[in-house]
């Protein structure tokens, strides 16, 4: 429906309205103006041939022609209009009605006209009957009912002046009962459809308010349930839908998906490339979860959700690689991967409702999505179940970091230092800072809570109290003697890792140029530009920065050009195996000679 105007504006004299208009009020009333006019029909008819009795005494000269042409040509015609009302469109049954209440009225005027008896004048009684049937209990649509009620009153007028018989002084008095008559009923009848149109005018009217108040509604409540970016749902619509599946008691599959290495394809590519990447993504991911009848968002940044209704010990595996493979075969380019894929891939973590264990939606978030870590913790493009095995683990790992933060508290935490000296010379050139966990029970590997640390957080305490230490320590060693100390990437993530090197130098008193900081690869992998500055405001303060484990990581190289790094550490893996390897031989010799020609300092690790 188009516009609203005013009702009245909506209707011309003859009180037709427009033709959707029309249409409308034929489905929503049709059916019961057939009722009614089947019915006014029938009690019209009845009450028409009870007109017969009359006849018989006031035209008894033309009794058998009034009968005829009551029962045998109004009557069958009348029965035909009633038997035709509903099975014709709209627009022909009321075209329908006009000529059979023209015979009606009609009718008596031929029969009055045609008879010598000196009572037929008082047949004209029979004319306002007409007039009230038609346009009254008919109520022929107004349009219809001003033909009607014209040819009517017009051949009456007729008939009343031509009549022989008819004192001409009653001509004057016929004259104005027919035409009041007609002015009455017309009248009558130009006030009900008048009301008729008015009043369904405005139910129109309100009808497309509602509804289009309600297209709005169902159009804000799809927004608010659609990310606006991929097109899909939001995390919202997640959080119903996830509720409704698990109150029907079935089982539910809940599936996190990650797109590995975002973050650098947004760094590489831009934001508008990153945003096409996560549509398609966003897109395969929908069209797989419809297939298999089961439901995709996006959870947020580039973690998307899908969720099934099927056991996940049964078909989870097997939904998850189909996932993974999916987003695969897109071929979306990612020039910025350091892992040797050079396209787009995701890893998928899924944990569905099990026997004994709380069916909450929160519960099945946090179990897929810390399957999904351990699924890109394993190494990218994999997939990963929350089972029993996983729980010990995650259990465990809880232990380990309470038991960390105590170690915290308690100073169960040491540094030891590791010597760095010249190859050529043997000279001590100074000491690499590692710390070590002495735990109650005995020694705890590093490789054991160093990622829990990172992954906790806690690596930020960790790793100021061992800066602290180191150069408070390395303060009393000569001064040609150099203390390092690895960074964390976690620490970078903080911001003030600045001020906490200078606090440290500043309470320790000792040099910057003594202090060196070591980095690996993925500092710079994450959020290069913002980490590129934090080292370069920490080789202003002077310190040394250096490129740790050199050669394991796919785009070390690139990283030199990137950053002019003061030293590099060969990674042991390469000096543990040269005596067996040739190939690692030449990598350790083309990396010295690469450190000569930038003017970097080299040093192997594990010598």
């Amino acid at each position: 429906m188009q516009g609203l105007t005013r009702v009245g504006a909506r209707q011309d004299w003859l009180l037709r309205m427009g033709a959707e208009v029309e249409a409308a009020h034929e489905r929503a009333y049709g059916a019961m103006r057939i009722v009614h006019l089947r019915q006014t029909i029938l009690v019209g008819l009845a009450v028409y041939n009870v007109y017969n009795l009359t006849s018989l005494y006031l035209m008894a000269d033309i009794q058998a022609w009034t009968v005829f042409l009551r029962l045998c040509v109004l009557t069958p015609g009348s029965l035909l209009i009633f038997c035709l009302v509903p099975r014709l469109p709209e627009i022909w049954r009321e075209v329908l009605l006009l000529p059979g209440v023209l015979v009606a009225s009609l009718l008596p005027l031929l029969l009055l006209w045609q008879s010598q008896s000196p009572l037929a004048t008082y047949t004209i009684g029979e004319l306002p009957l007409a007039l009230v049937f038609g346009n009254m209990l008919l109520v022929l649509r107004f349009r219809y009912a001003v033909p009607f009620t014209l040819i009517t009153c017009g051949v009456a007028i007729v008939v009343v002046k031509t009549k022989v018989g008819i004192d001409p002084m009653l001509h004057f008095p016929f004259l104005v009962q027919i035409v009041t008559g007609a002015f009455l009923t017309l009248y009558a009848n130009w006030h009900v459809e008048r009301v008729r149109c008015r009043s369904y005018l405005a139910e129109y009217d309100a009808r497309g308010r509602a509804d289009r108040a309600e297209r709005l509604g169902d159009r804000l409540r799809d927004l608010s349930r659609t990310d606006t970016l991929t097109g899909i749902a939001n995390r919202g619509h997640l959080d119903e839908t996830l509720a409704a599946w698990l109150e029907d008691g079935s089982e539910v599959l809940v599936m996190m998906v990650d797109v590995d290495h975002f973050k650098a394809y947004n760094d590489l590519l831009g934001h508008p490339a990153g945003d096409e990447c996560l549509k398609l993504v966003a897109q395969r991911l929908a069209d797989y979860a419809r297939y298999y009848d089961g439901f995709a968002a996006r959870y947020g940044g580039e973690e998307f959700t899908l969720i099934f209704q099927m056991d996940a010990a049964n078909g989870g595996s097997f939904l998850a690689d189909r996932v993974v493979k999916a987003v695969r075969t897109l071929a979306v380019p990612h020039p910025a991967r350091t892992d040797g894929l050079s396209v787009v891939t995701v890893s998928a973590g899924f944990a569905g409702t099990q026997a004994g264990l709380p069916r909450t939606a929160g519960t099945l978030l946090a179990r897929a999505d810390q399957a999904l870590y351990e699924a890109k913790r394993g190494g990218r493009g994999r997939v990963r179940l929350f089972d029993d095995s996983l729980r010990s683990r995650l259990a465990e790992a809880r232990a380990l970091e309470v038991d960390l933060e105590t170690a915290l508290r308690e100073d169960q935490l040491e540094v030891w230092y590791q010597p760095i000296q010249s190859l050529g010379s043997g000279q001590l050139r100074g000491y690499e800072a590692l710390v070590r966990w002495r735990a109650p029970e005995g020694l705890t590997p590093p490789g054991r809570f160093i990622p829990l640390a990172e992954k906790t957080g806690l690596i930020v305490q960790i790793g100021e109290w061992v800066l602290r230490e180191a150069c408070a320590q390395a303060a009393r060693w000569p001064d040609d003697i150099k203390v390092a100390v690895n960074l964390s990437p976690v620490q970078f993530q903080r911001g003030d890792l600045v001020s906490i090197v200078v606090n440290a130098l500043a309470q320790s008193g000792l040099a910057p140029g003594r202090l060196e900081l070591e980095i690996t690869e993925s500092v710079l992998l994450d959020k290069t530009e913002n980490n590129i500055r934090t080292l370069e405001r920490l080789r202003e303060i002077g310190a040394t920065i250096s490129m740790d484990d050199f050669g394991t990581g796919f785009s070390s190289l690139s990283y030199l050009r990137t950053f002019p790094f003061d030293k590099i550490k060969i990674d042991q893996s390469f000096v543990q195996t040269l005596g067996s390897d040739q190939r690692s031989l030449d990598i350790i010799s083309a990396i010295t000679g690469l450190g000569r020609s930038f003017g970097m300092k080299t040093v192997a690790e594990g010598v």
